[in-house]
């Protein structure tokens, strides 16, 4: 709670359930994507992604029929252009 800045106390008044949160899901993948397979991405994704797999174990949706296999992690981005020479800033600071 301390890196991400989330207040337990906010999260209880304005947050949704893991149902909601689901339904939420479906509807903007539906909207943004239709019948695609979403390609998942974001900052260190795989930490997200484990969280993803246990919501939808939990309510027995197989996460396969809407997420693509493949990810797109900007870590290994910035890793990368940080080892071509092309972004000029100390590894440990985007782990």
């Amino acid at each position: 709670m301390s890196i991400n800045g989330l207040d337990l106390q906010q999260l209880q008044q304005t947050g949704v359930t893991e149902e909601e949160a689901l339904h939420m899901m479906q509807v903007f993948g539906i909207k943004h994507f239709g019948d695609s397979k979403i390609i998942l991405a974001g900052h260190n994704i795989k930490f997200d992604i484990a969280f993803l797999k246990k919501l939808y174990q939990t309510h027995g949706i197989d996460m396969a029929k809407r997420f693509n296999h493949k990810m797109i992690d900007t870590v290994s981005i910035i890793k990368f252009l940080i080892l071509q020479g092309k972004i000029k800033k100390d590894l440990e600071s985007f782990d």
